[in-house]
């Protein structure tokens, strides 16, 4: 049952209205019955009545035009007004009254027209005679509690519309395909979504069976028929809700065959790239091997020609030539091993020997190594250690082929005159930082995220066919790191220089210097090409 709060209802019923004023029109072309409502607002001084009585329908429609306190509550209508009579008096009434409640005051003999009247809109009828002041009472105040009654549930009607509208325009507007499934898989409803999706029409899938087994599940992927030559796959997602009060299924509905087909071809170009990579490592650790074998052969030669173990070579130009051949295939034999290094890396093919060793006396030794190159070329190379000895457990050979990377790298990038600098210290976590700058050109940084992909060269204004390298200096560095569990970063501004830190974790650095039986020293390694 529809209850009403007291703000729905208005006006409020006479009872309530004990002790205030209630205006009431009367619209009657005779001044009887207006005497007859004067008298009953003394024998009711619990009701006030402010009574405004007029002949005609035109002098009520003035009083009907105020606004605000100055309307009147209620309208009393006779049948019998100068150029209007019966029914279209009363109709004309209900247009001027614009929502107030309106008592027809029923003459004899008009029991026909007053019935019709009650089917427009009037909210009571009263006798004209006899006069019964009791009667008028509670028929104003059954008139203005069942107009009340009457828009109360005129604006519920229309709120309850406005909504239905809004979500009807939602449902229909959805992209997605949405059905009500009753517990037995019956469809109960579709939106036009769901008639494109499945190919039929809302009165065709209405009362048919959805087919799937909604218990239990909240979402699935389903393979859709719907042309003899055409399958989709569709992702499914049900809610429990209520139609009609008993228990049913929301189910939303969405084509993911597009989806799919891209996540497949991208799974099988995926799939391709990982064997094709797998495939171009062990060509390389296969070629790789291959090439060293004859490498070593020309390379040894060229020495014991360079010694002169079989004489004199003649004429001397000879001799330029050999050591020619000895330097070019001394750097194509490194060439290879970097990319039988990087074959073994990326196949994770490759162990760590680990070691403890002085990473302080590391990178001194590397720095003398290189001390010369860097004299050469007019540069300042520094060592700076943060402690006297800092021992570490680690590839060694790793290790200071990574420094010596990194050096290579910061001497053959910065123009004469110029510093390079490696600092060795603990870091504040605990574990080890090693970090070389220098003030060479720098790299511009678009080109920074490139520096440490395999074969790229980064464009600067120190690229010389010289110190040009093969460009997996960087690459290699990287992955030894990471091998370690350690972490690599660089900065760099062109014209000012380059900073590039190798940062080994706690793990790997150790409280004391081992036992002299566990050092083990290296020889040096050979440089690798240019960032």
């Amino acid at each position: 049952m529809l209850e009403l709060s007291t703000k729905d209802r208005e006006p409020p019923s006479l009872t309530e209205r004990s002790g205030c004023s209630l205006s009431v029109l009367l619209i009657d072309a005779s001044d009887d019955f207006a005497e007859f409502v004067n008298e009953t607002s003394v024998l009711r001084p619990d009701v006030d009545f402010d009574v405004t009585h007029v002949h005609d329908l035109d002098a009520a429609t003035v009083v009907l035009d105020r606004d605000g306190a100055e309307r009147p509550d209620i309208v009393l209508l006779a049948l019998d007004l100068p150029g209007h009579w019966g029914l279209d008096a009363a109709l004309s009434a209900l247009r001027v009254a614009r929502g107030l409640p309106v008592i027809v005051l029923a003459g004899a003999g008009a029991c026909g027209e007053v019935w019709k009247c009650t089917q427009f809109g009037v909210q009571a009828v009263v006798p004209r005679e006899p006069h019964n002041p009791d009667m008028l009472v509670w028929a104003m105040d059954h008139a203005v509690d069942q107009h009340a009654v009457r828009a109360s549930l005129e604006r519920r009607i229309d709120e309850l519309e406005a909504s239905n509208n809004r979500f009807l325009s939602l449902v229909a507007d959805n992209a997605d395909a949405i059905l009500v499934v009753d517990s037995i898989g019956i469809v109960r409803f579709v939106n036009p979504s769901a008639e494109a999706l499945l190919g039929c029409t809302a009165s065709y899938l209405l009362g048919k069976s959805f087919g799937v087994t909604l218990d239990g599940v909240t979402h699935a992927e389903i393979d859709l028929c719907t042309h003899p030559h055409r399958k989709q796959t569709t992702e499914i997602h049900v809610t429990r809700t209520l139609w009609d009060g008993r228990r049913a299924y929301i189910v939303t509905m969405r084509d993911i065959t597009a989806r799919k087909r891209s996540e497949k071809t991208l799974r099988l170009a995926k799939q391709s790239a990982e064997e094709a990579n797998a495939m171009k490592s062990q060509f390389l650790a296969n070629m790789s091997h291959e090439l060293r074998t004859p490498l070593n052969g020309i390379i040894g030669f060229s020495e014991m020609m360079m010694m002169n173990i079989a004489g004199e070579i003649s004429p001397s130009i000879y001799g330029t030539y050999v050591e020619d051949i000895h330097k070019s295939g001394q750097h194509l034999l490194s060439l290879i091993n970097d990319l039988l290094d990087l074959a073994k890396a990326e196949s994770g093919k490759q162990e760590l020997a680990e070691q403890c060793f002085d990473i302080v006396a590391l990178c001194e030794q590397e720095c003398d190594l290189l001390a010369g190159q860097a004299a050469a070329n007019g540069l300042a190379l520094d060592v700076t250690p943060g402690a006297p000895s800092i021992w570490v457990t680690a590839d060694e050979r790793m290790i200071k082929q990574a420094i010596l990377n990194l050096l290579s790298n910061a001497l053959k990038f910065t123009p004469r005159g110029g510093n390079v600098a490696l600092t060795v210290e603990h870091a504040e976590d605990g574990g080890v930082s090693l970090t070389v700058s220098d003030t060479g050109v720098g790299i511009p940084k678009d080109q920074i995220p490139r520096a440490f992909a395999g074969f790229v060269q980064i464009e600067n204004g120190c690229r010389t066919g010289e110190n040009a390298g093969s460009g997996l200096g960087l690459t290699l560095t990287k992955q030894f790191v990471e091998m370690h569990r350690g972490e690599i970063s660089l900065e760099s501004e062109v014209g000012v220089g380059t900073r590039v830190t190798i940062r080994l974790p706690r793990a790997r650095t150790v409280g004391s210097a081992p036992a002299a039986d566990n050092v083990v020293t290296m020889e040096p390694l050979r440089a690798l090409g240019g960032r």
